[in-house]
Order: structure tokens, then C-alpha cells, then sequence
């Protein structure tokens, strides 16, 4: 299986099989302003669930809904609220999000894959893969061109953006006929073009940074049982559709 491309990204991504997995992503939002060190605003939690459908040997949807919370870096608790250093503004934020459905459509080609996806509120660019051998260790690295707002209060805009997701998984799991799923952990970045108006920070030019690590877990797992525990009381209809244990 570690010769096939579309089989390994569909192992170390998902699952072989038509069933559902967790990704937690966790990391902080930065505001990169010109002139400025970049400045952390939030810590952000987020749980993507990603559901795998065969249509043939050669072809596949991954499903994925997301639902995530903005933390306050001094408290640690869902903010309201965020001091701009700045200017001093205490500015107003959303305390959570939720996105999706959205779908890839992965496709085996000519020895390499072909990605398609679907995102509501985005127009996407390009989506590529990459795939690296290290040793006993297989890496995934897919970017994600588009454009699209981000999550936020008041006046929405859109700037062009930049995802990059990467997956680290052994080949033993991969090449395991026992696993419909590699274990998997890794880092992920999400860098937009422009600033978001609820920052507040006026005609200053910069750009929006979201940094942090990727683990991928069972669809009852609660990796980080806080933010499950806080998230399945904002969204429990997220939990009882996907069929989460809460």
C-alpha cells in the first residue's frame, strides 16, 4: 500500500474504509502588521470531523465538518473579547465557529492524485499533494490555495489564503491490513493575505497567521476534553449528526 499514492493519502488523511475520523487542530491566531512583531490575538481549538465515501477504486469523497472555539491566551477560557495592543481597543470576537459541510474529491491519476474541493464561502485555487518516505515514516503535505473570510464579528472580507496541512504517519500502520486508518500527527498553517476588520487595526497592511499541530484520533476520542466538553455544549446537534460520542 506505501506504493499507492491515492491509497496511503487516503489511509494517513482518513480511512480506507467509508467511515468517520477526528482531527483536532490546535494552534494560535497571529496578526502579522506591517511594522509591528507579529502579535498573538487567540488560541484556537478546533474539531474537523472527516468522513470517507468510496464512489470507485479510483475515487473518493472526504466529507468534513468543522466546529472550533477562540481562546483567550491569559485566561484560557472562550473569549468575548481581545485587547489590540496597538491601538488599546478592547474589540469584540466570536467566541466559536462552525463550517461545513465541505467535500474533497480525490482521484487516482497517472500514478499521482488529482484534488478537488468543495468549501462553501471560499473560491478555491489549487489543491496539491505531496508525498515523503523517511525512514519508517510516511509524510503527507497538502496545500490549499483560495480565497475566503475568516471567522469573525461584523463586516466580512475576503482575502486570498494559504493552507498547508501535514500528516505524519508510520508505514507500518499505513501497510497494516488490520487498520482502516493510520494513526496520525502532524502541523498545519493557515496564512490569509489581509486583515480581518474585527481586529481593528484601520488601513494598516498585514497579514492573518494561524499556526499549530494536527492529531488525528477516534471519532469518541476527546483529545482535548475541555474544549470537547465546552464544544458539545455549543453545537450538540454537530455531535448527534456525525454520530460523536459526547
Amino acid at each position: 500500500m506505501t506504493d499507492d499514492l491515492y491509497q496511503t493519502y487516503r489511509k494517513v488523511f482518513a480511512s480506507a474504509a467509508d467511515e468517520s475520523v477526528t482531527c483536532w487542530y490546535l494552534g494560535t491566531l497571529n496578526a502579522a502588521v506591517d511594522g509591528f512583531p507579529e502579535i498573538p490575538v487567540l488560541r484556537v481549538a478546533t474539531i474537523m470531523v472527516y468522513r470517507a465515501e468510496t464512489v470507485s477504486p479510483t475515487l473518493c469523497k472526504i466529507h468534513w465538518n468543522e466546529i472550533g472555539e477562540f481562546i483567550d491566551h491569559t485566561t484560557g477560557e472562550p473569549t468575548q473579547s481581545w485587547l489590540n495592543p496597538i491601538t488599546g481597543e478592547t474589540l469584540k470576537t466570536f467566541p466559536s465557529f462552525k463550517e461545513g459541510p465541505a467535500c474533497y474529491h480525490v482521484a487516482a491519476a497517472n500514478g499521482g492524485l488529482t484534488i478537488g474541493l468543495d468549501q462553501p464561502g471560499a473560491k478555491i485555487d489549487s489543491v496539491t499533494v505531496e508525498r515523503k518516505i523517511v525512514g519508517d515514516r510516511v509524510w503527507i503535505n497538502q496545500v490549499e490555495r483560495k480565497t475566503r473570510s475568516l471567522h469573525g464579528p461584523g463586516k466580512q472580507v475576503a482575502h486570498t489564503a494559504t493552507t498547508v496541512l501535514s500528516f505524519f504517519s508510520a508505514l507500518k500502520d499505513v501497510a497494516d491490513p488490520a487498520l482502516s486508518w493510520a494513526p496520525a500527527t502532524g502541523s498545519y498553517s493557515f496564512t490569509m493575505n489581509g486583515l480581518m476588520p474585527w481586529m481593528g487595526m484601520g488601513e494598516r497592511a498585514g497579514k492573518m497567521i494561524v499556526r499549530g499541530v494536527v492529531h488525528k484520533a477516534r471519532t469518541d476520542e476527546p483529545t482535548n476534553p475541555s474544549a470537547w466538553q465546552r464544544l458539545a455544549k455549543l453545537y450538540p446537534t454537530f455531535f448527534s449528526d456525525l454520530g460523536l460520542n459526547r
